[in-house]
């Protein structure tokens, strides 16, 4: 059995145990958080890292933490399966991770939050990182951060904004997330063309579709400007070209009419109008389709670490409804299934 057969088949195995419409619903119908958290333990994959938790005892921040963490744990999993750091895989994924931690660390700083750093930092990955994780957390400027990624790939984005009387938040976070897309494609462009569409599929499409959320969000929520929303985008082109993405953001055109209408239409399974479902749907179908019909492990793990996010996107949207008590039909509702 060779490396590649024996991933995609571990994965597809991990992805077979995934939460199921029967569980959500079960979940939706729990009365507390200790419900929910006694019947992921007892029933679902998740037992692994709720296992020593007592749940009536753990808070819902505690819980929230575990459940999003328990994504970096599968990670991890996997990662025990490439033993090839020089692996596409593990260099795409790690480099995802890096970019996340980096940019939760300056967040930290520009909102003054350092305990909600602390409780979105997977540490356990400290060792396969280019950068000394416990060192960087202490960081207090932008001086500190540039200091200590001095010898890595990502010293020179921070280094520019050295000096600055304020952390530009939004020109650093596009700047660092142009950078990880170029590195993406060309770690991407290494492949056959039907491998490389695959794999733009899974990770550009979220990128892209991100930048539709953004727009989304900034012109319904934000009083800021077309130059301030366009200056927010991350560099990329998958199904859109810069032409449309600067009619949404300049000319008002309808993001709606465009989403259902452009070539994402296929991975659309809901009756929603809602931007926000239409984009989670798609997501979760490019990462689904991906699963079944690809026997490329490169492929297979991004897609089901894509829908991954997407679980546990659902399974917080439960915690909150059951909550607030919302009901289960409308929880249900708001699910991404």
């Amino acid at each position: 059995m060779n490396d590649n057969y024996a991933i995609v088949s571990k994965i597809k195995s991990m992805f077979s145990k995934r939460l199921t419409l029967q569980d959500y619903n079960l979940l939706a119908n729990e009365r507390n958080l200790a419900g929910i958290i006694n019947y992921l333990k007892n029933k679902t994959v998740y037992n692994n890292i709720l296992i020593n938790v007592d749940e009536k005892k753990l808070r819902r921040e505690e819980f929230e933490y575990l459940i999003k963490n328990d994504l970096y744990y599968r990670v991890d999993k996997i990662f025990n399966y490439i033993l090839n750091k020089d692996d596409f895989i593990y260099k795409v994924v790690l480099l995802r991770i890096e970019k996340d931690i980096l940019l939760e660390i300056v967040y930290s700083l520009f909102y003054q939050n350092n305990r909600m750093l602390i409780s979105k930092i997977p540490f356990h990955f400290k060792d396969k990182l280019s950068f000394n994780l416990k060192e960087l957390i202490k960081s207090k400027n932008i001086e500190d951060i540039c200091k200590n990624l001095e010898s890595t790939k990502y010293h020179h984005i921070f280094k520019s904004f050295i000096n600055q009387n304020e952390i530009a938040i939004n020109k650093l976070e596009r700047e660092f997330n142009n950078f990880y897309v170029n590195n993406l494609i060309k770690l991407i462009n290494q492949f056959s063309n039907f491998k490389v569409k695959n794999l733009k599929d899974i990770l550009l499409a979220e990128i892209e579709l991100n930048n539709l959320r953004k727009i989304y969000r900034l012109k319904k929520y934000y009083k800021v400007t077309n130059e301030y929303i366009k200056n927010s985008m991350i560099n990329t082109k998958h199904r859109f070209n810069n032409k449309i993405i600067d009619n949404l953001i300049l000319k008002g055109t309808d993001l709606l009419t465009v989403l259902k209408n452009s070539s994402y239409r296929n991975f659309i399974n809901i009756d929603s109008d809602e931007i926000e479902d239409l984009i989670a749907d798609i997501l979760k179908n490019i990462s689904i389709k991906n699963i079944h019909s690809s026997n490329d492990k490169d492929v297979v793990v991004l897609a089901y670490i894509s829908f991954l996010k997407i679980e546990i996107l659902n399974l917080i949207d439960v915690i909150e409804g059951v909550r607030y008590q919302i009901g289960s039909g409308k929880i249900m509702e708001n699910l991404i299934n």
